[in-house]
């Protein structure tokens, strides 16, 4: 839109510039706008002519882009491309590759970050990278072994990996004979001065003249259950230590007592508790783990003998006090006159304390 405002006097042309057309001296004059290249000039507007360009992304990680470009500097053309190297532009691609650069096969030099190692064959390494089956053994932490060639060092030993093997092999004073029936033992020979024989084997497994147990049962041999324990009848040998702390034998009692409990000989059975103080029938403690026990097969408690076991009694007890039954069943006291004691009445001398008047376990010297 155009306006003139005439201050000084009548306007005696309207010429029309650069890109517009129109004009005129006398009368009603316009001005209109000319288009051009890729310019449409409507009634009320002006547009660019849309060019063949697709909208949309162009381009990625394994694609290029190729652009067209008019005179006036508009995309007239935009296509994805994919990417193609030639093995002669890039070093360290083999004459095969073209596109998949993460193919083993195709790399020839350089290191195997992103290759696919599956792919690699012994042919993809360097000759002394790997040993064959032909080459001579080399004790390194740089090469790698193909099968031929571990099985070629097990048999340089005089070993075979064959299942069906026929063969006896002498090892220091041991000799294994093996069987022609899938390379079972079927003979293990010792020193001879030893005088044993494992003869027969199965399944992997070799059979003595006996099966191994670990329950008490003649004629043998002797295994440890899955705890490292075995039964026996009758050992022969030297203790030099024992696991627990006290010398027990078994006794019937009346009743099944805990562990720790005083016991005086009478009752219905043999043993049995007391609420005498100073009773001369004490018989001991009943074992909490005893050492050594005596009578192991007989029915009944094991009462604690000799040594330190554990025993209830009423408090306060201190160390090195003579203990005695006292009026409470099963439990035993401090003396209150120990040297006026008869030793037939001693349960035993406390080694810990009990400070409370209360009930309690202090550990005790039988």
């Amino acid at each position: 839109m155009f306006s003139f405002t005439n201050d000084a006097g009548d306007i005696s042309a309207v010429t029309a510039g650069n890109g517009l057309v129109g004009g005129g001296t006398t009368g009603a004059v316009t001005l209109d706008i000319v288009g051009g290249t890729g310019i449409t000039v409507n009634a009320d507007n002006i547009e660019l002519d849309n060019t063949s360009v697709v909208s949309g992304s162009y381009g990625g990680p394994s694609k290029f882009v190729t652009f067209g470009v008019n005179a006036q500097g508009r995309l007239t053309a935009a296509t994805d491309g994919d990417i193609a190297i030639a093995s002669s532009q890039v070093s360290g691609l083999a004459t095969s590759a073209t596109t998949d650069t993460t193919n083993a096969s195709n790399i020839t030099s350089g290191t195997l970050a992103s290759a696919r190692l599956p792919d690699l064959t012994v042919a993809d390494f360097a000759g002394a990278a790997i040993q064959t089956g032909s080459e001579a053994f080399a004790d390194n932490d740089t090469s790698l072994m193909t099968s031929a060639a571990v099985q070629d060092k097990i048999e340089s030993y005089g070993y075979s990996t064959v299942d069906t093997l026929k063969a006896v092999q002498t090892l220091g004073l041991v000799t294994l004979q093996l069987d022609d029936a899938g390379g079972q033992v079927d003979e293990v020979l010792l020193d001879p001065t030893a005088h044993i024989t494992i003869t027969s084997a199965g399944a992997g497994v070799i059979t003595f003249g006996t099966d191994a147990t670990d329950a008490n049962t003649g004629g043998t041999i002797v295994a440890r259950d899955g705890s490292g324990n075995f039964s026996a009848n009758v050992i022969s040998a030297t203790a030099t230590s024992a696991q627990y702390a006290d010398l027990a034998e078994k006794y019937e009692s009346d009743s099944n007592y805990e562990c720790g409990t005083v016991v005086v000989f009478g009752g219905e059975k043999e043993i049995t508790t007391t609420d005498v103080a100073e009773d001369h029938r004490v018989a001991g403690i009943i074992s909490t783990d005893p050492a050594y026990m005596m009578n192991s097969e007989a029915d009944g408690q094991y009462v604690a003998l000799r040594g330190r076991v554990p025993c209830k009694v009423i408090g306060p007890v201190s160390k090195g006090d003579v203990l005695v039954t006292s009026h409470r069943p099963g439990f035993a006291m401090a003396s209150s006159d120990p040297k006026s004691v008869p030793s037939a009445c001693i349960v035993g001398k406390a080694i810990s304390s009990l400070d409370t008047p209360t009930e309690g376990i202090v550990e005790v010297v039988v």
